[in-house]
């Protein structure tokens, strides 16, 4: 299929040499051009579309990724070993055109802060522990 331009000058050229030895342009070929010159601006709108939907995919992913690695709950809840995480980095790696493993130690917690995460939640879960086994509720 050849692009719009192209077909243009071709076209053109049939009918300039039509129109100089004084016939009728040939219709269906400029009925033809119109419909690709329109199928190649749909083509083109659609291409703008989805280079625009990417880029919201794209800044999405980096957004969620940065804030799990900000984060060490949400790195409790969404980070490595869930499936969320695998899908994410798995995304990530496609779109930046990089290592799985790469990205998924470029957005890890630093692990002090991922740490003292960790025995927060292991104190609450022992006091809550304590608390059911004592009959102490909340009411």
């Amino acid at each position: 299929m050849k692009p719009a331009l192209e077909w243009l000058n071709e076209v053109g050229e049939t009918v300039a040499t039509a129109m100089m030895s004084g016939k009728k342009p040939p219709g269906t070929e400029v009925e033809e051009l119109i419909k690709r010159i329109q199928d190649d601006a749909k083509h083109e709108t659609n291409q703008f579309k989805l280079a625009g939907q990417f880029q919201l995919a794209k800044s999405a992913i980096a957004h969620v990724l940065h804030a799990i690695a900000d984060d060490p709950r949400k790195y409790w809840l969404m980070g490595n070993g869930t499936e969320s995480w695998s899908k994410l980095t798995e995304a990530a790696a496609a779109i930046w055109d990089q290592p799985v493993i790469k990205i998924r130690k470029d957005f890890v917690p630093p692990k002090e802060k991922y740490d003292r995460h960790c025995k927060e939640v292991e104190a609450n879960e022992r006091l809550l522990t304590y608390c059911r086994e004592h009959g102490i509720t909340g009411k």
